[in-house]
């Protein structure tokens, strides 16, 4: 509290000064571990479901159209198997940094579940969707990765879709992109597939 003088103006204070800086980096890390995965650093799946809203909702005024992939390390399972979690682990983070490298500024990833990682792309048409969706699938199958165990190849599946066209909420939106990832995965791993109505 501060004490005043003789003429009424403060003329000294008494009190305690806390350092906050530990709680303050403690609720920063907090807030950045609810956007965000912790092992690749990209949105996690709350997060990506908000842009996903936002895209759609801006897709729909513009009457334009946007799109969403759903990439899926393929056989993480046996890789888990073969060379430890912790492999298995550097090669989530590994794969996430190739896709995002290919991507546009205005584009945005995020780790969808376990082996899937979600991808919106912005003022997309189906004829984009394919072009990126080959340019992801390069990203990772042309050069094998580095890892502790030695150069480990593996691909991505891809299955996308565009929207507002074939799904107008994001349920739609995500449901429909995993449709077509089980499409692309009938007809062979490493491949896309996009979501095509069946009448």
């Amino acid at each position: 509290r501060w004490f005043a003088g003789a003429d009424g103006k403060p003329a000294r204070a008494h009190g305690i000064v806390r350092r906050i800086d530990e709680r303050k980096k403690r609720e920063r890390e907090l807030k950045r571990l609810a956007r965000f995965d912790p092992l690749t650093g990209e949105l996690n799946r709350a997060a990506l479901t908000e842009v996903m809203a936002v895209s759609l909702d801006n897709a729909t005024k513009s009457r334009g159209s946007c799109g969403f992939l759903i990439a899926s390390i393929d056989h993480l399972g046996t890789l888990n198997e073969s060379y430890g979690v912790d492999i298995a682990d550097d090669i989530i983070a590994q794969v996430a940094k190739r896709l995002r490298v290919r991507l546009r500024g205005k584009d945005h990833i995020g780790r969808f579940s376990g082996n899937k990682f979600g991808i919106i792309l912005t003022s997309c048409t189906q004829d984009e969707l394919s072009v990126a969706a080959e340019r992801l699938l390069a990203s990772v199958r042309d050069e094998p990765l580095t890892t502790a165990a030695g150069p480990v190849a593996l691909t991505v599946t891809i299955g996308g879709v565009t929207a507002p066209r074939h799904a107008r909420t994001v349920a739609d939106v995500f449901s429909r992109a995993m449709d077509a990832l089980h499409a692309a995965r009938g007809k062979r791993h490493g491949s896309f597939a996009a979501y095509r109505p069946n009448i």
